[in-house]
């Protein structure tokens, strides 16, 4: 019995839920833990827009929670140098994302 529940524990996914967006740049989510998640808009071909997702480390949260324009800036830095972001990039299939409403 519990190796047959094993895989379902294993597939439980990390829930996200949305706390702050900017459209057409990120939107940055936040776990039961308070880790924050920003899903980061890019651009590795002109036609083509992809997200990547990266977990922000505990410098970055309290920076960009007490100024936005460096969230901001950050948000920028993925988009022109998605490469140099790839390596913290996630498996977004390991999450499960929650909209505001």
């Amino acid at each position: 019995r519990i190796g047959k529940s094993l895989p379902a524990i294993l597939k439980m996914k990390i829930e996200l839920k949305e706390i702050d967006k900017e459209n057409w740049r990120f939107i940055i989510y936040e776990d039961s833990s308070k880790n924050w998640y920003g899903d980061f808009i890019y651009s590795p071909q002109s036609f083509i827009d992809l997200s990547m997702l990266i977990k922000l480390s505990n410098e970055e949260i309290e920076k960009f929670k007490t100024n936005r324009g460096d969230l901001m800036q950050f948000a920028d830095k993925v988009r022109f140098n998605h490469n140099q972001f790839a390596s913290r990039a996630l498996d977004r299939n390991n999450y499960a994302f929650k909209s505001k409403k």
